[in-house]
């Protein structure tokens, strides 16, 4: 039998070989995982290699949103060398991204979704419409939209939020037909304030090309969410059968706007572009207003070839020739039919939108909502 001070010498000696095999595995692990210094771009602290660079969260994140959404960005200060640190890496998302490139993040890296599902066309439903001969088709899959097209149908959404457009019943006829004409025409003018750049526009610039296109905006409204059902029923309710003519006019006139087949972003492009007209008014910044329009046409020529891939030129050309003769609906349809109170007042609808345009909106956007697919559904 040992004596008591042999046993308890091994014990030790066991004890500290397992201690020291243990630190030497944990010494092996932790230097194959050690975080490996501060982010290459911002010089945060790095969680790890990502894309083949040690980097944050934060940069990682952003290298990843900007190459899967194919986000083009522009240097916000013009110098394209802008400085990328902790307290400065938000300011500039151009310099920022190049920066990433520049210290070898991979763009093969990433990999890229196979579809994006879209949600449907943010249309009003009324059971009592009879339905159309030519319905919106919703496109089942569409690739991610670009920025103007986001803020497009965000500015629709925020406009319906601030002024909902509901269809009415033949209840008090003369404050139906008023109410729901004003609620359009409102409708029209927050939808054009919460327009990318619209409101950086001069005051007058803003007046003059809503009084300009307001008529062509009132029909695509009431071709978007077909109100043309009831609006055509308290017109003649209100002023008789000799606005016949005049009705089936507008009637003609919806149904060739409806078979354009244009689904809901599209609709979106096309009122932002009669909005942007520089060629209606004599504007003050006519660049300005000529170089949006231009912007909104290459979006949806970019969303119209994802959607047609094959007879993308032949749909985007039916929507732009359709332009003159919406333009021409000015002509058929006089002011007075819409709004009677231009008969007493020539001024009143010139006032009316001067009213809303700076009338503060008392609905406020949420700042978490910055994509498509972040719009309530």
């Amino acid at each position: 039998m040992l004596p008591t001070t042999v046993i308890r010498s091994q014990e030790n000696y066991v004890q500290k070989d397992v201690i020291s095999s243990h630190e030497a595995y944990q010494g092996k692990i932790s230097g194959r995982n050690a975080i490996p210094g501060p982010c290459h771009v911002c010089g945060d602290r790095a969680s790890g290699r990502h894309y083949g660079v040690a980097s944050c969260e934060g940069c990682k994140s952003f290298f990843k949103r900007s190459i899967r959404c194919h986000v083009q960005y522009s240097c916000r200060f013009n110098y394209q060398a802008c400085p990328i640190n902790v307290k400065t890496r938000s300011r500039c998302q151009y310099c920022r991204l190049q920066k990433c490139l520049r210290v070898g993040m991979r763009k093969e890296a990433i990999k890229q979704p196979e579809t994006t599902n879209f949600p449907p066309p943010l249309l009003l439903s009324c059971p009592t419409a009879t339905p159309h001969p030519y319905p919106y088709k919703a496109p089942t899959q569409h690739p991610l939209p670009s920025p103007h097209l986001t803020s497009l149908v965000r500015a629709n959404w925020l406009a319906r939020c601030r002024e909902p457009i509901k269809y009415v019943t033949l209840v008090n006829v003369p404050m139906k037909q008023e109410r729901i004409t004003t609620r359009i025409l409102r409708y029209i003018v927050e939808w054009a304030k919460s327009l990318p750049f619209f409101m950086n526009l001069c005051e007058s610039d803003k007046q003059s090309m809503l009084e300009a296109c307001w008529l062509e905006l009132f029909l695509l409204v009431v071709t978007q969410y077909q109100l043309l059902p009831d609006l055509a029923k308290l017109l003649l309710l209100l002023k008789g059968r000799n606005v016949d003519k005049t009705v089936r006019q507008i009637e003609i006139e919806v149904n060739r706007c409806r078979a354009l087949n244009c689904d809901d972003i599209e609709m979106e492009c096309l009122k932002a572009i009669v909005l942007y007209n520089a060629d209606c008014v004599d504007l003050t910044d006519e660049l300005t207003t000529r170089r949006l329009q231009e912007e909104i046409l290459v979006s949806m020529d970019d969303h119209v070839r994802s959607r047609y891939p094959n007879i993308s030129i032949a749909h985007l050309g039916r929507i732009l020739l359709y332009l003159p003769r919406l333009r021409y609906v000015k002509f058929l349809v006089p002011r007075d039919f819409i709004f009677p109170e231009v008969t007493k007042n020539p001024d009143f609808i010139s006032t009316f939108i001067k009213d809303v345009l700076y009338l503060p909106s008392t609905f406020r956007s949420d700042p978490k909502i910055v994509s498509y697919n972040a719009l309530p559904r």
